[in-house]
C-alpha cells in the first residue's frame, strides 16, 4: 500500500493529520498512525506490516480514496458553474468583476446559445448553476434559462441580482425553477452610507427579499466586505434573521490603487477574521448559501477549473468568474463539444501551495490552498503570487485550529 500523490501530511496545531486534497478529507492520527502514514508516503507497505492499532486507520484510508491506486479523476470534478446571461446592468458598483464602461452596449447572447451552454454544463456534471451578469433580471427570458437547467437535472439554480428589478410578477415566473435568489446589499440600514453603489437602496432591497420569500423562493443576502464595513457583520446577520434569509460575505477585490480607502489593511483583515470566526459567518465567495458544514478541508489550490467553471456572456469558458481573461479561456460553451471542453479543463492546472513563493513555507498552506488565485492575479497580474488577503485566511484558520486543539485535548 502506498499513499497517493494527492495526499499530504501536516499538523493542525499539536494534532498530526493526513489530508486528501481531492476529497478534502482530513484524518487525525495517533503517533503510530503518523509514523505509518509517513512510511506510506515514501514506500509501499504490506498489510502484514500494519500495526494492530492502525488497522482501523488503514481501512478508512482504503475506503476513502487515499491510496495511490485511487487518484481521483480531475475531469469529473466540476460541480458548480457561473453562467453570465448578459453584460448589461442598471448599476455601476465599485469592485464588480464584470464592470466595463461599454457593458450596456454589448449584445446579449441568444436564448438558444444559453440553453446549449446549460445543457453542456449539465453534461459536464454540474449540480449547481449560478446565473449572473450584469444584471440577470434585465433579460425577459430568465425563467426559460432556469427551466432548462432544471430539465437537465441541475439540482440547484441560483440567481445573483442587485435587487432592483425583482418585481412580484417576475418572481412568479421563477417559482419552481429557481431555488435561491441572492440579493447584494451595500448597507445594513437605510441610514448607512453606500460605499460601493453610491446610492443607498436599502428599503427597496428589503422589499425585494420579502417578495422573494413570499414567492416561495429562498432569499440570500450577499454582502461585499471592505475596509469601511467589517464591523457591520453582526448587523447583517441580524438583518438576515429578521428577513428569514441566509447571509453570505465576499471580500471586495481589485487593485489597491483602484479601491482606495475601501482596500483593507493588514490590521483590517486581522480584525475581519476575528469577527467572522466569532460569529461563525460564511467566508467563502458569499454568493451561495452554505447549508452544509464546510469546516476545515485539505487542499493545495483554490477550486478554479477544478470544482467550478464560469461561462461569460459570449460563451467563453473560464476556470472562475473572476478569472475571465483571454489567457485563461478554456473554450466556448456555445460551440465546443463536451469532449473538447473536458480535455481543456483537465489541462488547466493551477500552481500549488508547494510551488508558490510565500506559501510553500507556511504551516497552514494545506488548509487555505493559497487563498484566491484570481485575487492575486487582479492585484499583481501574476497568478503565482500570494493572495493579498492572506492575513485574513491565515488568522481565521489559526482560530479554527486553536479551537480544535482545545476540544481535542
Amino acid at each position: 500500500m502506498h499513499l497517493g500523490e494527492h495526499i499530504v501530511r501536516f499538523s493542525m496545531g499539536s494534532i498530526p493529520v493526513v489530508g486528501n486534497t481531492v476529497a478534502g478529507a482530513i484524518v487525525g492520527l495517533t503517533p503510530s498512525g503518523a509514523q505509518l502514514c509517513d512510511r506510506m508516503l515514501e514506500q509501499d507497505v504490506a498489510e502484514t506490516e500494519v500495526p494492530n492499532d492502525c488497522r482501523e486507520l488503514v481501512e478508512y484510508l482504503q475506503a476513502h480514496g487515499f491510496l495511490a491506486s485511487q487518484n481521483a479523476v480531475r475531469e469529473t470534478s466540476i460541480k458548480s458553474a457561473y453562467l453570465h446571461v448578459t453584460n448589461r446592468c442598471n448599476l455601476d458598483c465599485i469592485g464588480c468583476y464584470s464592470r466595463d464602461s461599454a457593458r450596456n452596449r454589448a449584445e446579449d447572447p441568444s436564448l438558444e446559445d444559453l440553453q446549449r451552454a446549460v445543457r453542456l454544463l449539465a453534461d459536464l456534471g454540474i449540480t449547481q448553476l449560478i446565473i449572473s451578469g450584469g444584471e440577470p433580471f434585465m433579460r425577459g427570458d430568465l425563467a426559460e434559462i432556469a427551466r432548462t437547467a432544471k430539465e437537465c437535472g441541475v439540482a440547484k439554480v441560483v440567481v445573483l441580482t442587485n435587487g432592483m428589478l425583482c418585481s412580484q410578477e417576475r418572481l412568479v415566473e421563477l417559482q419552481g425553477v429557481v431555488d435561491t435568489i441572492s440579493v447584494s446589499f451595500d448597507g445594513a440600514s437605510a441610514e448607512d452610507p453606500a460605499f460601493i453603489r453610491g446610492s443607498q437602496l436599502y428599503r427597496r432591497l428589503v422589499s425585494a427579499v420579502r417578495d422573494i420569500t413570499d414567492a416561495g423562493i429562498h432569499a440570500h443576502i450577499l454582502v461585499t466586505l471592505h475596509a469601511k464595513n467589517i464591523e457591520d457583520v453582526p448587523r447583517y446577520l441580524t438583518l438576515g434573521e429578521m428577513l428569514k434569509a441566509t447571509v453570505g460575505f465576499s471580500l471586495l477585490s481589485g487593485r489597491e490603487s483602484e479601491l482606495g480607502d475601501l482596500y483593507p489593511s493588514e490590521g483590517c483583515l486581522a480584525r475581519l477574521a476575528e469577527i467572522m470566526f466569532e460569529h461563525n459567518a460564511s467566508n467563502g465567495d458569499g454568493a451561495v448559501a452554505h447549508t452544509e458544514d464546510v469546516g476545515l478541508r485539505a487542499c493545495v489550490s483554490c477550486g478554479a477549473g477544478r470544482t467550478g467553471v464560469s461561462v461569460a456572456a459570449d460563451g467563453s469558458i473560464y476556470p472562475c468568474h473572476m478569472l475571465q481573461h483571454p489567457e485563461f479561456c478554456l473554450g466556448n460553451a456555445f460551440c465546443d463539444t463536451e469532449g473538447h471542453l473536458r480535455k481543456e479543463i483537465a489541462r488547466f492546472v493551477l500552481p500549488t501551495v508547494d510551488e508558490m513563493a510565500g506559501c510553500s513555507s507556511c504551516d497552514k498552506r494545506y488548509l487555505c490552498g493559497g487563498g484566491c488565485r484570481a485575487r492575486a492575479y487582479r492585484q499583481y497580474d501574476e497568478i503565482e503570487k500570494k493572495d493579498p488577503y492572506c492575513t485574513f485566511y491565515r488568522n481565521i484558520i489559526c482560530a479554527a485550529v486553536e479551537e480544535l486543539n482545545d476540544t481535542y485535548h
